[in-house]
């Protein structure tokens, strides 16, 4: 009876977690339609799903990867001392709100970097493969702009 009990109980508090992560999502305009923000959990690997995009999906130049390289390994390096400080905070909300930063503070780097090194083609098939997977990634910063990317 109690590990039943214990069952349910974790059932219900997995179905409010997905239920509050789903609100969240949508609030920020996940989906999409609103594509601007997909949230932390987006966030969280948009440096992994991108560095594998652009390394074996995207064909790029060398002058390309020669310029992005040594942004994604200081955004990498920034993002794990950024994580690694976080972890040490004491309080809950504060650990949670400096890794938020962390990841948001690396996706922002890696955009602007990739924005200006893409093609308009290049970027969109970044674009649909980030979609494609679980739905990470956003707009191009600056996209539509003359002169951009």
């Amino acid at each position: 009876m109690r590990s039943r009990l214990f069952a349910v109980l974790m059932i219900v508090a997995i179905v409010a977690l997905g239920a509050a992560f789903v609100t969240d999502v949508f609030a920020q305009g996940g989906g999409r339609q609103g594509r601007q923000g997909r949230g932390m959990m987006g966030d969280m690997w948009y440096l992994e799903r991108t560095w594998t995009a652009i390394s074996f999906q995207i064909p790029l130049e060398p002058e390309q990867m020669a310029l992005l390289q040594p942004v994604f390994a200081e955004a990498l390096q920034a993002r794990t001392d950024a994580l690694t400080a976080a972890a040490q905070a004491e309080d809950r909300e504060a650990r949670m709100q400096a890794m938020g930063d962390a990841i948001t503070q690396c996706k922002d780097t890696l955009s602007a970097a990739l924005s200006e090194a893409l093609t308009d083609e290049q970027w969109t098939q970044l674009d649909e493969l980030m979609d494609a997977g679980m739905g990470f990634g956003g707009p191009r910063q600056g996209a539509g702009q003359e002169g951009g990317g």
